[in-house]
């Protein structure tokens, strides 16, 4: 009797080969028995990163009665514009998609828009309906779109029935309209994610914050990564971002039902109340390392359970010799503060060191230790360390953000 792997066996084994794209390919190609499952994960999550991608995807799969059957296994899309240079009658792709496929993917539950310009040709105002066509469709991803106006933006989030995680970076639009207070709230988005990261602030946006502070979302999110772009004013040092008024007014309404929240360490963030914060990832490399309004913020926190905080060490070459081992000698205090009796819940406290290949890992971990003996009496004192050249290279954001959206905090 020849060699049997049971079909469950294989199954289970590809099951765990969707990050390998070129493997399930392989295997689809190795044995006829193996393509329905191999297809099944291929189709799971679709890539469409230039126009020429989109048409072989229409041709291929949508035009074609034996492949259009995958479509309903499709639960993740990627529509992305990374060619340049291309003809602008080209650069609609995005917008026949939901002309083409509306109705065609029942269990997509996941849609990511990137490098998209919705603003050369003004669409029709009924355009972002057709988002409604997708049922399962519950995570929307805007990255560096250019829409038309805020309320193209408000139409899309409110055409999609079951919206409940939102990303939004660096999409930007016209500023030819202001949202006022609204009499009753709006019953969509009802979001329980919300991602908000920017580099520079931008006015508009505040467009959305103060509509987002209007509906349910205002008491339905509780997982929260907001990280506004620099805003300066002259009673902050440089790099310190100050929230707007409306950033302000937006943290103040859902602060007390956020549970999980990454936050910068900025100016006025400590003026709200983040009573039922049980984890809180603090991103202290953003704009410097303001601790004292990380301090403020960890003493509005008397349900935190797992904190992180995410700093440099000072071992970069631009200095020679070093100082110390970890930036900012304030944070000894950090020590007093959480070992506090109103900090009774913390079960861990992790610093997440950006490091180069220069620095001496297990000397920074004994720094923390000596600066920190309370948390490290107390067994909740962590480290981890995330690398770094030498020289820094530009992170790429754009894949740090989908993954963000896809596994949360």
């Amino acid at each position: 009797m020849p060699p049997f792997v049971p079909p469950e066996t294989v199954d289970h084994i590809l099951s765990h080969m969707q990050a390998h794209r070129g493997t399930l390919c392989s295997c689809a190609r190795v044995c006829q028995s193996w393509l329905p499952i191999a297809r099944l994960h291929l189709f799971s999550c679709v890539s469409l990163q230039s126009v020429p991608a989109y048409d072989s995807f229409v041709r291929g799969v949508l035009h074609s009665s034996d492949m259009r059957p995958y479509l309903s296994t499709v639960r993740s899309v990627l529509l992305c514009h990374d060619i340049p240079g291309e003809l602008p009658i080209r650069e609609h792709a995005h917008r026949l998609f939901l002309l083409e496929f509306s109705g065609q993917l029942p269990v997509m539950d996941h849609l990511s828009l990137m490098n998209l310009d919705w603003s050369a040709d003004i669409p029709r105002c009924s355009e972002p309906l057709l988002l409604s066509t997708f049922p399962s469709l519950t995570s929307l991803a805007l990255f560096a779109c250019s829409l038309p106006s805020f309320s193209f933006l408000r139409r899309t989030l409110t055409a999609i029935p079951s919206l409940t995680a939102l990303y939004i970076h660096e999409v930007t639009w016209r500023e030819t309209e202001a949202v006022g207070p609204s009499t009753c709230t709006w019953t969509r988005p009802t979001l329980a994610n919300f991602f908000f990261e920017y580099s520079f602030y931008t006015p508009c946006t505040d467009q959305l914050l103060l509509w987002l502070s209007q509906t349910r979302s205002q008491s339905s999110i509780h997982n929260l990564r907001f990280h506004p772009g620099g805003h300066m004013d002259g009673s902050a040092p440089y790099n310190a971002h100050v929230l707007s008024l409306t950033e302000r007014i937006f943290l103040k309404v859902i602060a007390p039902h956020i549970k999980y929240a990454s936050l910068t360490p900025i100016v006025n963030v400590a003026q709200c109340t983040w009573s039922n914060v049980c984890k809180l990832l603090v991103d202290a490399t953003r704009y410097g390392t303001r601790w004292a309004d990380l301090f403020g913020l960890l003493r509005t926190t008397p349900r935190l359970r797992i904190l992180q905080i995410k700093i440099n060490s000072s071992h970069v070459n631009t200095r020679n010799p070093p100082e110390a081992c970890i930036e900012d000698h304030e944070i000894k205090e950090l020590d007093s503060i959480l070992g506090q009796e109103r900090q009774k819940a913390l079960e861990r406290a992790e610093f997440l060191v950006v490091v180069s290949e220069r620095d001496a890992k297990a000397l920074i971990f004994a720094e923390l230790i000596e600066r920190l003996p309370t948390l490290h009496g107390s067994n909740v004192l962590a480290m981890e360390v995330e690398g770094r050249n030498v020289v820094d290279a530009p992170s790429d954001n754009r894949s740090r953000g989908l993954e963000d959206v896809q596994s949360g905090l």
